[in-house]
Formats: C-alpha cells, structure tokens, sequence
C-alpha cells in the first residue's frame, strides 16, 4: 500500500530582500534602492536587509492616496 502525499501550501512570506520587494512594487531594483528603500522600514541583519511586506503594503496604500489627494487638490 502506498502513502498518499497531502499537498504542501507555500509558506507565507513576512519580509523579502530588497530585490525582492522591488520586484513585488514592479519597478528595478536601482529604483527601489534608490528612491524607496528609505521609505520604507527595514529588518538588518549584518549585510542582510528585510523590508517586512505589511510596511510595503503600508508604503504603497499611503503613496496611492496621496496621489489621489493630490489629483484631486490640483486646480
């Protein structure tokens, strides 16, 4: 008899590198290091840096905000 093998779910990402958060945003990566990353807060562990995903989130829901209330501020 054989065992039958349950599928695995993905375990949830909470933070990503700084490649991987500018490729989450879909922008490069020299944008992300240098106009987003120090926006954003981040996890440093010696050379590593974490940017949580909640923080992105926030990050993105703030900008995209602003942008309306700007648009819709503009004469």
């Amino acid at each position: 008899m054989t065992e039958q093998l349950r599928p695995v779910a993905p375990v949830p990402r909470l933070g990503l590198r700084c490649g991987e958060a500018a490729d989450a945003l879909g922008v490069s990566r020299e944008f992300f290091a240098d106009r987003i990353a120090h926006e954003i807060p981040c996890v440093r562990r010696g050379s590593l840096k974490l940017y949580p995903v909640s923080a992105i989130e926030r990050w993105l829901a703030g900008n995209a905000r602003r942008l309306a209330d700007d648009l819709a501020a503009a004469p």
